[in-house]
């Protein structure tokens, strides 16, 4: 079950959708959440797979005790997460659908459990370049007694559970294929 500031966000991401269209980006007014903003981000689309943070919130800033601006997104993911996060936003774009994530922030002995969502954004041409995304611990930040988050296991992704190696997105079914009337 997703915690409540997860779901404020996707509630007011889906209320900017006109025809099931991602949001535009300039339809989206931040002081609409403005209780929510330490734990917002904004990661942008460079290429395929390749998306960086535009913006963090102050919450975000603190658990990773860094300057997130610039920094690749999947870098903050152990590297067995990193093609399902790369396949799971590709996949977003062409759906215009949030992905949901629950991951565990590794600091030290001490590990924050963290709700996620990613929400696509549009640009002026229509093209997904952007995603919305919150952080929303469920655990006492307290917990990590000051130490910083410096990796983000993935834990699970659209509530399948993740097993390090295998891919969570499901690519597509398996379809019979023929050729000159024999099947393959």
């Amino acid at each position: 079950m997703s915690h409540s500031s997860t779901e404020l966000l996707i509630d007011y991401w889906q209320s900017r959708m006109i025809d099931g269209k991602a949001p535009a980006r300039a339809s989206i007014d931040p002081t609409h959440f403005a209780n929510l903003l330490p734990q917002v981000f904004m990661i942008g689309r460079r290429g395929p797979a390749d998306y960086v943070f535009r913006l963090a919130g102050g919450m975000i800033l603190n658990l990773h005790q860094m300057d997130l601006r610039g920094a690749a997104f999947t870098h903050l993911w152990t590297q067995n997460a990193r093609l399902s996060l790369q396949t799971a936003l590709e996949h977003a774009r062409k759906r215009v659908s949030p992905i949901r994530l629950t991951a565990e922030g590794q600091s030290g002995p001490f590990v924050l459990p963290i709700n996620m969502a990613l929400m696509p954004l549009a640009n002026p041409d229509g093209e997904i370049d952007r995603f919305l995304g919150i952080y929303d611990p469920t655990a006492p930040l307290a917990d990590l007694a000051g130490q910083p988050i410096y990796r983000l296991h993935l834990v699970t992704l659209g509530g399948i559970a993740i097993t390090p190696g295998v891919p969570a997105i499901d690519t597509g079914h398996l379809r019979l294929a023929a050729v000159g009337g024999s099947r393959l």
